[in-house]
Order: structure tokens, then C-alpha cells, then sequence
């Protein structure tokens, strides 16, 4: 609540504050998170057949709970990219939380360790392939690009967890080919549990670098916020005009304009010439003529904004044959 509403800390007794964070779809993720708190902490306490169903049911609420929010699953294809979340969550959820009473087990060297590590090896395959597919459709929708890789905040995070990751199916490889069927012939058990240990090391670096991402948009977003137009609404006593600059960045932008009388009613002037300038770096007006489209609305045709910077925008309308309303602001082009 207190993010959304750029609150400081001391205000995090205020009514308002909670009103807004229940109005997140961070509220359902908590929601969720505990319930799956709930049905772990049940399995733990119940029967091996009951604790095994608890457990599962547990696993998928987490895949639920991060799926509810974030920029990941709000991203189109929702369907492709919520479910790739709630697949990837559900791997990591099932990896993550194997390993520390599979340790335990090892370290105890009693001869529950082996049957339980066959288990674990035989599921942690399909987990495995589920976890690289599900990642890989996200950051392709993510990225957009392979140079966003190295390009972008974002990027360089991915890149950086991909590391860790690419050390931890290492380990992992090291585990399933190796160090398992020798647990099965009776030895490489103090391997082993340094191999796991090191996997928890590694798991918990991944978190820390992940935990990035809330600080950096993904390039998607960044792309989609660039797209965002421009408004800008002019008015003199004689008409007014409403002008939308798509897109509100440098590069080609096209305008539309909307006229009305210093009354509200519609305006229909004979001619609209719109042209941009940015005097202080020295570019000199760049004029277009608009056309009236059925809707009522006057277009340009593109015209090409150089640089970034606040833009002088200029409207000239005939309304009549004696008559020319001449109208001018200033606007915030983007990079």
C-alpha cells in the first residue's frame, strides 16, 4: 500500500494505506501465499498418504499465488505467460523444497536417504525440462530481443541469473549421472551432501538476483511506456484543440486533432497545419497538413522528431475564409 501510494514508512499505520494495498493484485498473491503456508504446514503434521495430497495441493497454490501478480503474468499472451509463471513457480517450489530434508536425510545416513533420492532423481527430470521451457517462453516475451540481454537492467539481471542457474544444472547433472548411483552402490555420500549444500547456495543467490527485477521493468514494458502518446490541449477564446502525439517519444510521430469552439460544441475548421520546433538545439519548425477523418478528427501524416527535449507545438486553423486561429504550446517529447 504504501509503494502504490508513494507513501513513507510512517505512514504505514494510515487506513488508506491497507484500503489501497487490498485494491492490489498483490493482495491475492499474499492471500494465496499464506494459504499455501497453511497446507504445507498441514502435511508436515499428517499422514504420509494425506501429507504427500497436502503437499501437492501446497505446491500448486504457490504456482497460483506468484501468478497472480507481477510483470511477468501480466504481459501478453496472458495465457502463455501466466501459465509459464505458475508452471516455473511450481518447479522451482518442488526443487527448492526437496533439497533441504533431502540433506537432512543424507546426513542422518539412515536408509531412508537412498529410496528418497531415487524419488527425488526420477521427478527432477520432467521438473527440470518444466523449469528451462517455462523460463525460456518468459524471457522471450520478456526481452523481445536477444540484445536486450546486455542492453538493458533487466537484462544483465537475467544474464546473471542464467549463470547461476546454468552452475546449479550442473550440479544438479552431477547428482542425477554420478553421485546417485553411487549413493545406490554404498558410497560418495559426503559428496553428495556438499553437492546438495552447494545447490542451496546457489538456489538462494538466484532468489537475491530475482528479487532485482522489482527495481527493473522488463524491456516489454519499457517498449510498451515508450508507445504511450503524448496529450496536449490547446485553447484560445476562438476554439480549442485537443492534440494526441503517438508515439510521445523521439523518432516519427504522427498527430491527430480534435476542435472545438470555446463552447464545447465541435469545430470543423477549412484547413490544419501543425509544425514542431525545438529552438534551443536548433531544429527548426517541421510543418505537416492534416486531413479530416470520418470520425472528426484531423491527422497528420508522420513527421520525424530528431531528439528528445520539450518541443514548441504549433496549430494553425483556418475556420473560415477571413478567420485563422493560431495556437501554440510546449511538449514533453521522450527518448
Amino acid at each position: 500500500g504504501l509503494d502504490a501510494l508513494g507513501l513513507p514508512l510512517g505512514r504505514i499505520a494510515d487506513p488508506a494505506v491497507w484500503a489501497a494495498s487490498w485494491s492490489t493484485a498483490y493482495a491475492t498473491t499474499v492471500l494465496l501465499t499464506v494459504v499455501a503456508l497453511l497446507l504445507a504446514l498441514a502435511a508436515q503434521r499428517a499422514s504420509p498418504l494425506r501429507g504427500r495430497d497436502l503437499s501437492l495441493m501446497a505446491m500448486l497454490t504457490t504456482g497460483a499465488a506468484l501468478a497472480a501478480s507481477g510483470h511477468a503474468s501480466a504481459a501478453e499472451p496472458r495465457v502463455l505467460t501466466g501459465s509459464a509463471v505458475y508452471l516455473h513457480a511450481i518447479a522451482i517450489a518442488f526443487w527448492a523444497g526437496a533439497l533441504p530434508p533431502l540433506l537432512a536425510a543424507a546426513r542422518r545416513g539412515d536408509e531412508t536417504f537412498a529410496p528418497l533420492l531415487r524419488r527425488f532423481s526420477t521427478i527432477a527430470v520432467p521438473v527440470v525440462a518444466m523449469l528451462a521451457l517455462s523460463g525460456g517462453a518468459l524471457a522471450f516475451v520478456q526481452l523481445g530481443q536477444v540484445s536486450s540481454l546486455w542492453t538493458t537492467d533487466y537484462g544483465l539481471l537475467l544474464t546473471a541469473k542464467l549463470c547461476l542457474v546454468g552452475l546449479l544444472l550442473g550440479l544438479a547433472a552431477l547428482n542425477r549421472f554420478w553421485l546417485t548411483p553411487a549413493i545406490e552402490q554404498g558410497g560418495a555420500t559426503a559428496a553428495l551432501r556438499r553437492s546438495m549444500a552447494s545447490e542451496l547456495v546457489l538456489m538462494l543467490a538466484i532468489f537475491a538476483v530475482a528479487a532485482g527485477w522489482r527495481f527493473t521493468p522488463p524491456p516489454r514494458a519499457l517498449l510498451q511506456a515508450a508507445a504511450e502518446p503524448a496529450h496536449m490541449h490547446l485553447h484560445t477564446a476562438a476554439a480549442m484543440v485537443d492534440v494526441t502525439l503517438t508515439p510521445g517519444r523521439a523518432g516519427p510521430v504522427r498527430a491527430s486533432l480534435y476542435f472545438q469552439t470555446g463552447d464545447f460544441t465541435p469545430l470543423t475548421p477549412k484547413e490544419v497545419t501543425i509544425a514542431f520546433s525545438l529552438p534551443d538545439r536548433g531544429v527548426e519548425p517541421i510543418e505537416r497538413r492534416a486531413t479530416l477523418g470520418p470520425d472528426g478528427n484531423w491527422r497528420t501524416e508522420p513527421a520525424f522528431l530528431p531528439q528528445p527535449g520539450i518541443w514548441t507545438v504549433r496549430v494553425e486553423a483556418l475556420i473560415d475564409d477571413f478567420d485563422k486561429a493560431i495556437i501554440q504550446d510546449r511538449v514533453q517529447i521522450d527518448r
